[in-house]
């Protein structure tokens, strides 16, 4: 007669069983934190929305565009702040011929050229 041990558990020895608790243990341990750590790699799963910014950030973004294209190219960054004097258009270039310092001399010229065309 033989005996069938396939359903019966083998005993361990203590210090195996001591063993194979503490793997055990170690195991749960690092399963656990693999959880905590998941997915610390995988990318993020939605998009973040678009903030709506205030009022004075937009300004601010603003000043900041204007004064990089009146800078560019510069290798100095730009920089707002409120002691800045911004000139929003150039000022209308004055005729050289009519604010000229000498403009009696030229107008007394230029009769002299008519008169002798004449």
């Amino acid at each position: 007669m033989t005996h069938d041990h396939s359903s019966k558990t083998e005993k361990k020895p203590p210090a195996e069983a001591q063993k194979l608790a503490r793997e055990s243990h170690e195991e749960h341990l690092l399963d656990k934190a693999l959880a905590q750590t998941f997915p610390a790699s995988d990318p993020v799963a939605e998009m973040p929305t678009e903030t709506v910014s205030s009022e004075e950030a937009q300004a601010k973004e603003t000043l900041l565009d204007i004064g990089i294209e009146m800078t560019f190219p510069a290798s100095d960054p730009v920089s707002v702040s409120s002691g800045i004097t911004r000139i929003e258009h150039s000022p209308d270039a004055v005729d050289a011929h009519i604010d000229h310092q000498n403009r009696n001399e030229i107008e007394e010229a230029e009769k002299a050229a008519k008169k002798t065309r004449k």
